[in-house]
């Protein structure tokens, strides 16, 4: 499944460049622009500001920006905050006794 073997079409043409189908994961990632992540999950390595960062090396940059987001959103309650926010919306008047 991670090398495509049963693709029918292993080279195909778009927009007029070549695109290897087969054996994705031995093929390195070619940008288009500063920022492109059109890398897939097995790709060697992913590129990002005009750098080639290993594969391993990104992922846990990745899961270690997201545990640290997460971390501070929940240290400065910023969840329930956004909760409170959306419940005012949907009931802006205050109920009559």
């Amino acid at each position: 499944m991670v090398k495509n073997t049963i693709e029918q079409n292993r080279i195909i043409e778009k927009n007029g460049k070549l695109i290897q189908k087969i054996f994705p994961i031995y093929k390195n990632p070619d940008p288009e622009h500063l920022v492109d992540f059109d890398a897939q999950f097995y790709m060697p390595t992913k590129h990002i500001l005009n750098q080639s960062i290993d594969t391993l090396y990104f992922n846990l940059g990745v899961i270690w920006m997201m545990t640290l987001f997460l971390a501070l959103t929940l240290y400065f309650d910023i969840l329930r905050k956004i909760i409170d926010g959306l419940s005012n919306i949907s009931n802006p008047l205050p109920k009559r006794m």
